[in-house]
């Protein structure tokens, strides 16, 4: 439903730019399509991946139950009988708590893959406004310099107005992104608390160590929202990067290769490969 979101973004970007030509106010607003580069079908699959995983938790978890009903009691007995009943309890219990988070994670992709993918097409409909101011500042072209700049001046108010729309809708966006996130940890963290409160500390052993061997892809990927962050402000001219019109002039053509290149120009150079024991490795 959502593999079109990347190349709407892709499309977005590339008529954002080519607008600059004719209304140069529009750079900030081209730095923020940079942005919202998504791949909503990626998340969306990621969704139905742990969605099958919930699934198939349950299906082992009946399984399990299933076969402990069908040990008669006569035919085992006592307390290795009663040990092992409570083994399986505490066992199920897991079941259902790695269900609950995989349910948990699946939710949280699909509801941002929906998000992101309104988000890219309501910058669409700022492109497209950003394109008819283009169409006018080149009809007001054609009557001579004077009215150019007069329209170019328009122009600038018109993209300010946009630039200010865009921003609050990233505010609210922002806020949702943050909700979800906050669910899926609040989840997170009541699963390790409870395998910890019952007596087992595998749940919090093993958050540390997924931590601990995902390290390098951790760094790499604050490096690599770095860059786009740096990049994204450097061709809007502002934030980080300041305001310099040559920085901006180097800025979009990294910014349009990395986004069709499919890789930043420096981190995407350095990615952590997976070894075969599970952690990370440059």
């Amino acid at each position: 439903m959502f593999e079109s979101g990347k190349y709407i973004a892709y499309a977005n970007l590339a008529t954002g730019t080519a607008a600059t030509a004719v209304v140069w106010s529009a750079l900030p607003i081209v730095g923020r399509l940079y942005f919202h580069q998504y791949d909503t079908g990626g998340l969306e699959a990621g969704a139905k991946t742990w969605g099958t995983s919930s699934d198939d938790i349950d299906e082992g978890s009946g399984a399990l139950v299933d076969l402990v009903r069908s040990m008669a009691e006569p035919d085992w007995s006592g307390d290795s009988r009663m040990a092992f009943q409570q083994w399986v309890d505490n066992f199920a219990d897991d079941f259902r708590a790695d269900r609950l988070l995989a349910k948990t994670t699946g939710a949280v992709l699909y509801a941002s893959a929906a998000l992101l993918y309104a988000f890219i097409v309501y910058n669409s409909t700022l492109v497209m406004r950003i394109a008819l101011i283009a169409k006018r500042v080149i009809a007001a072209s054609l009557a001579g310099p004077p009215t150019f700049f007069l329209a170019q001046a328009a122009a600038s108010m018109e993209v300010a107005k946009l630039y200010a729309e865009l921003i609050k809708q990233e505010a609210r966006s922002d806020t949702v992104m943050h909700g979800l996130t906050g669910a899926l940890g609040a989840v997170l963290a009541a699963t390790v608390a409870h395998d910890t409160a019952t007596g087992s500390g595998e749940g919090l052993r093993d958050l540390s160590q997924a931590t601990v061997t995902q390290l390098p892809l951790i760094a790499w990927g604050a490096a690599n929202r770095f860059e786009r962050d740096v990049t994204a402000d450097a061709i809007s001219g502002t934030g980080r990067a300041g305001r310099f019109s040559l920085l901006q002039g180097l800025a979009v053509p990294k910014g349009l290769t990395d986004v069709f290149g499919q890789s930043y120009l420096l981190t995407g150079q350095v990615v952590p490969e997976q070894r075969e024991d599970g952690t990370y490795g440059l």
